[in-house]
């Protein structure tokens, strides 16, 4: 796994509990909980031209061409070839299938598009991988049988929707980079999005070790956070889907970074908000809400546990691992965050997978008083 590089509404309700005469009522119910208030770090961006907002790694090696633009949500797609072409008709369909199930010009008369699609060639899901991007939705299909495969390490044919915050060609932006946290010791670090993958399919010999043998699609939000003292990054991913079961939390890296990987479910590095989906191995159509929230006593978890992963002998000489992390949630700052749509097979394998996203964010949160 390799990271390149509308805020839901949440409404509190009471409710009210009649009392009967003679003091016979029923105890008052008391209410719920507050919400907790969300303040964007960087809220969804609505997306009217996509020009200027696609972006491809064809081949290993090679930069993400043309760069992506500077603080703004763009679309990369990496090893899947040059998404060059625009495509002229619904891709989020295949028949009468749903591939993605979005359709960018869903309502819109006369429809153009091209202006929202794009990949190899213009084609539907049946001769060629395909990205659509317009609002703040986008919908990524991957057929490792459209593109040629190649030797990859770590990381895996995907699309990547993400914000940045740096300007490369300003050194100084990064002393800009917004904080993580807040000075509030109760302010949690959010991600947000809705998503939903109507479409998996998979053939060639059964997963093996032995034999490489694989064919897996992976779902995930993530986010690239900067030790401000040390100016070293770490990744923190959050797996929303995986065709097979899901993997215990771990501290692993990418031959980039280290970062911290967790099913979308409560455990140590995270906490989901009540109203949020959870992991899921099985598809599925109809947009679900996620919001995953890191306490601050889990992110400092998880920089503990970063700083034994690179403590080990075999990592200790790795770049991103050459002096140890700061343990004060207070010193981090966002590099990056967004949402990773990812595939892995063998030699023998083809899976083709489809997926799209809604309103992506990053927020902190607090209580409310």
């Amino acid at each position: 796994m390799r990271f390149h590089l509308h805020p839901l509404l949440l409404t509190s309700v009471v409710m009210l509990a009649s009392c009967g005469g003679g003091g016979g009522g029923a105890a008052p119910t008391p209410p719920e909980p507050a919400a907790p208030l969300l303040t964007a770090i960087q809220a969804p961006e609505c997306i009217a031209d996509s020009a200027g907002r696609w972006t491809s790694m064809p081949a290993v090696g090679q930069p993400d061409t043309p760069a992506p633009p500077i603080r703004r949500f763009y679309l990369a797609a990496r090893y899947v070839g040059p998404i060059d072409a625009p495509i002229t008709s619904n891709f989020g369909q295949l028949g009468a299938t749903p591939v993605t199930n979005f359709d960018p010009e869903a309502g819109v008369a006369p429809k153009d598009y091209g202006r929202w699609q794009r990949g190899r060639i213009d084609g539907n899901a049946g001769s060629t991988s395909g990205f659509q991007l317009k609002c703040d939705d986008f919908g990524s299909f991957i057929d490792t049988g459209t593109f040629a495969p190649q030797p990859l390490r770590g990381t895996g044919p995907h699309a990547a929707y993400f914000f940045d915050f740096r300007d490369p060609s300003d050194p100084q932006s990064l002393g800009q980079l917004p904080p993580v946290y807040d000075g509030n010791v109760d302010t949690d670090f959010v991600l947000q999005a809705q998503v939903e993958i109507p479409w998996l399919q998979r053939s060639g010999p059964a997963e093996d070790p032995a034999t490489g043998a694989l064919a897996v699609a992976q779902v995930s939000l993530a986010a690239y956070l900067r030790d401000s003292r040390s100016g070293k990054m770490f990744a923190y991913a959050v797996m929303l889907y995986q065709n097979r079961a899901r993997e215990a939390t771990q501290v692993a890296q990418d031959e980039e970074v280290a970062y911290v990987s967790t099913p979308s479910e409560s455990n140590e590095f995270v906490t989901m908000a009540p109203d949020s989906a959870g992991f899921s191995s099985s598809t599925w159509t109809g947009l679900r809400q996620y919001s995953v929230h890191v306490p601050q006593a889990k992110f400092r978890l998880a920089l503990a546990r970063v700083n034994a992963f690179c403590a080990l002998a075999e990592n200790r000489a790795r770049p991103f691992c050459t002096s140890t992390f700061s343990s004060e949630p207070a010193d981090y700052q966002l590099v990056a965050f967004g949402a990773l749509h990812e595939v892995f097979t063998g030699p023998q394998n083809r899976v083709s997978s489809g997926v799209h996203f809604k309103a992506v964010g990053a927020y902190r949160s607090r209580p409310q008083p």
